[in-house]
């Protein structure tokens, strides 16, 4: 193909990074469409059921709904409920950073083609 529009080889690299960039942006799209959910219902739903003592059935709620962070999240933070506040922040950073590496995943492949 005329030499990729004259471009000479330097331009197959080029392509190669743009498709397999195209395709970790697609992918971050698709993992973040997948975890949208109306947080204000969900927590609601959640503080409703804590402030009724009401644990188990919180836990089920946040159990029912894993595919998102929040969820997630408050699950720790209600299994974690008897221990001191900060030891419940440690275990809540912890879910947080674990979360937030998951979805900073193939980030760094797509840092170093652009």
């Amino acid at each position: 193909m005329i030499w990729i529009i004259k471009g000479g080889p330097v331009m197959i690299p080029i392509i190669v990074g743009s498709i397999l960039g195209l395709a970790i942006i697609i992918c971050k799209l698709w993992q973040l469409y997948g975890i949208r959910m109306d947080a204000g219902k969900f927590t609601e739903g959640v503080i409703s059921k804590v402030r009724l003592k009401r644990y188990d059935e919180a836990l089920k709620y946040c159990a029912d709904n894993m595919r998102y962070p929040l969820a997630v999240t408050l699950k720790a933070g209600l299994e974690k409920r008897a221990l001191a506040s900060h030891e419940i922040e440690k275990a809540l950073e912890r879910v947080g950073n674990t979360r937030v590496k998951q979805l900073e995943k193939y980030i760094g492949g797509l840092i170093s083609i652009i």
